[in-house]
Parts: structure tokens; C-alpha cells; sequence
């Protein structure tokens, strides 16, 4: 098998990770009646959350790059490396 199609698969895992990240963000129920202090107090409330998927995110990229760089040193694909890649 092509290493090609073992990069595509993971690029899409990890693509499909950062997106699961972001989810967990979501604004709190404020009602319509909100002033400028009361978004800000809101959004503070989101700091947590927003730096946990930063870090997260810088961490994908990291875990992205070393797989690319170990199939990039491989001869070849075979079922073994398949089934542990997908793990």
C-alpha cells in the first residue's frame, strides 16, 4: 500500500480531532437583554475552556508532524503497521 493513503488517513483523524475540540466551547445562555458588561463577563467565563483547546490544539500539530516524519522514513505499508497506525 501506498504511504501516501496511511497520511491522508491519519491527516483526517487528527483534522477530525481539532474539530471535536472546539465543541466543548459554547456560550452560556445570557438571555437577549444583554449589555456590553454582561457579554464581557460571558465571555471571561470561557477563558478556561478557550485556553485548554489552545493547548490542545498546539499539541495535535506536534503528534501530526512526528507521524508524518516516521512514515516518511518507512520502505513500506503493510497490515501490521495498518492496525497499530489505527490504534
Amino acid at each position: 500500500m501506498p504511504k501516501g493513503r496511511v497520511e491522508s488517513f491519519s491527516d483526517c483523524v487528527i483534522a477530525f480531532a481539532i474539530t471535536l475540540l472546539i465543541l466543548d466551547i459554547h456560550l452560556q445562555d445570557v438571555g437577549t437583554n444583554i449589555n456590553s458588561a454582561g457579554m464581557i463577563r460571558a465571555m471571561r467565563a470561557l477563558a478556561p475552556h478557550f485556553s485548554i483547546y489552545v493547548i490542545s490544539f498546539l499539541i495535535c500539530p506536534v503528534a501530526w508532524i512526528s507521524h508524518h516524519e516516521f512514515i516518511h522514513d518507512l520502505d513500506c505499508v503493510g497490515s501490521r503497521l495498518l492496525w497499530l497506525n489505527s490504534l
